[in-house]
């Protein structure tokens, strides 16, 4: 699990598509929490308020699928048309 997160943002970074889902996700959240703010401070996202967001999951899911149990030092990443993807 300790590899989660790497693999998650290599996926984003290859998926320009699943970046703009996941703001279009988290901007009622951002919106909301960042009211009266100038803009400038960093969100801090809450786990009650992100636990109910499908994409996050669903992209955090998927990369746990394609990259299970492979550390990012491994270099387990599989080209297209690879029979191991």
């Amino acid at each position: 699990m300790s590899s989660a997160l790497p693999w998650l943002v290599y996926n984003l970074a290859t998926h320009p598509r699943a970046v703009s889902a996941l703001w279009e996700e988290l901007a009622p959240i951002t919106a909301r929490k960042s009211k009266g703010d100038d803009g400038a401070a960093a969100v801090i996202f809450e786990s009650q308020e992100t636990k109910h967001l499908a994409y996050q999951q669903a992209a955090l899911l998927e990369s746990l699928r394609l990259y299970t149990g492979c550390s990012a030092n491994e270099g387990c990443i599989h080209g297209e048309g690879d029979e191991n993807t």
